[in-house]
């Protein structure tokens, strides 16, 4: 996978310099990971909803008056779960949502979402980091699929 051997990684002092939380622990192990390598579409969603609304509650209970700046790094479909619980009230994605989410959200994508006071919920900031386009490719996702409301149930 790296033919040049493995990436250099921060030091302790680079790290330093972006506030890192030195102290994070892993909301789930591999080895948890690992027990769920076959799991359903349900427990995909549910398993990407509870992660990020518990590194969501782990914030919006800080003691500390700051700016906090979270950055959870994933696969497409974690940008679409992402939107999907966290701005469009538990919006769940579909299989075919997630088999084709690389489609709509390309490889770099970055989805911007800010806690705005008086406001229930998180709001995206569709331009607080402009895409970036190069030899013809963008990391520019569509903003109508990643906001897109949760489908109507007939009953």
């Amino acid at each position: 996978m790296y033919p040049n051997g493995l990436p250099q990684f921060a030091t302790p002092e680079q790290r330093a310099q972006f506030n890192v939380d030195e102290g994070y622990k892993p909301h789930m192990s591999i080895s948890d990971l690992r027990r769920n390598l076959h799991e359903t579409v349900a427990d995909y969603n549910g398993r990407l909803r509870n992660t990020l609304l518990r590194i969501a509650k782990m914030h919006e209970v800080s003691a500390e008056k700051k700016d906090h700046i979270v950055l959870v790094v994933g696969h497409a479909s974690t940008v679409d779960l992402a939107a999907g619980h966290l701005v469009k009230n538990s919006r769940e994605s579909t299989e075919h949502d997630l088999t084709s989410s690389y489609k709509k959200i390309p490889v770099g994508s970055t989805l911007v979402l800010e806690r705005v006071q008086g406001r229930r919920g998180w709001t995206p900031n569709l331009y607080a980091i402009p895409p970036v386009t190069y030899t013809g490719l963008s990391n520019q996702f569509s903003a109508a699929f990643v906001l897109r409301d949760a489908p109507v149930v007939k009953e």
